[in-house]
């Protein structure tokens, strides 16, 4: 019997959101900041907002996240220019 390789299947998740996601416990760790800090820089706009995946399930864009981890004040200048002093 021959073997087939089995392609990763693909669900809605990942046609809406092609991009890596993060979730809200890893970005935690990566921010170091906790679920209030993290709600109140997106709501200044000065953090990547949060996608619901589902019900009960918040995820973060990987790529957001790690475009402002190596400069929060460029993502800032980038995403919410007209807050940008």
């Amino acid at each position: 019997m021959a073997t087939q390789a089995h392609s990763k299947p693909t669900g809605t998740t990942t046609t809406e959101f092609p991009d890596s996601l993060y979730t809200e416990r890893e970005v935690m760790a990566i921010a170091n900041a906790s679920r209030t800090s993290l709600n109140r820089w997106e709501k200044k706009g000065i953090f990547p907002p949060r996608r619901k995946v589902g019900v009960c399930s918040i995820r973060y864009k990987k790529s957001e996240v790690d475009e402002w981890v190596q400069n929060p004040q460029a993502w800032v200048d980038k995403y919410k220019p007209e807050q940008a002093a």
